[in-house]
């Protein structure tokens, strides 16, 4: 059974009374009281993606945002049992990674932003890729979704092996 783990440690989080008053100098409007019509808190960590796209004139809904998804960041801490998958899913990406080894296995932490993260799950959530990095994409995709970023990907079908590709 491979046990790797999949933490989501932080994400970009603006300092929102700072960019409330340059939207109110610069705009005249403060985008996050769109957030607080559609129910959404400061504290999620969608609402700066958001507030990009209701800048940008577009949609606050995550499925629809482009370019904003270069401007937020996500980190995880990532642990594999096996260093060769570790080495193969670090050479999947180009995103900021620092790596070790530990007594429990290699481990890293990988921050890049929402856009290279979307890319490398679906990259990794393919039937023809080894088990464990479609595991450790599987688990970033449900980290993703949990923070709220829904309607980032296709669907997702199972596997026999309880892994999911998305089709």
């Amino acid at each position: 059974m491979i046990t790797n783990t999949v933490q989501l440690i932080s994400a970009t989080t603006p300092h929102w009374s700072l960019l409330v008053r340059a939207c109110l100098n610069t705009f005249g409007t403060n985008p996050t009281r769109e957030l607080d019509v559609r129910g959404m808190k400061l504290a999620d960590p969608t609402s700066y993606t958001s507030v990009l796209e209701i800048l940008n004139g577009r949609t606050h809904e995550i499925e629809k945002a482009h370019r904003s998804l270069d401007f937020t960041h996500l980190t995880f801490l990532i642990q594999f049992e096996d260093e060769d998958q570790f080495v193969n899913f670090c050479n999947l990406t180009e995103i900021c990674k620092l790596t070790w080894m530990h007594k429990k296995g290699p481990i890293g932490i990988f921050c890049g932003s929402l856009k290279q993260l979307k890319e490398l799950v679906v990259i990794s959530c393919v039937r023809d890729i080894d088990i464990e990095i479609r595991l450790t994409a599987n688990k970033i995709y449900c980290s993703l979704d949990a923070a709220g970023y829904r309607g980032l990907f296709k669907t997702k079908s199972p596997l026999e092996d309880g892994t999911f590709i998305l089709s």
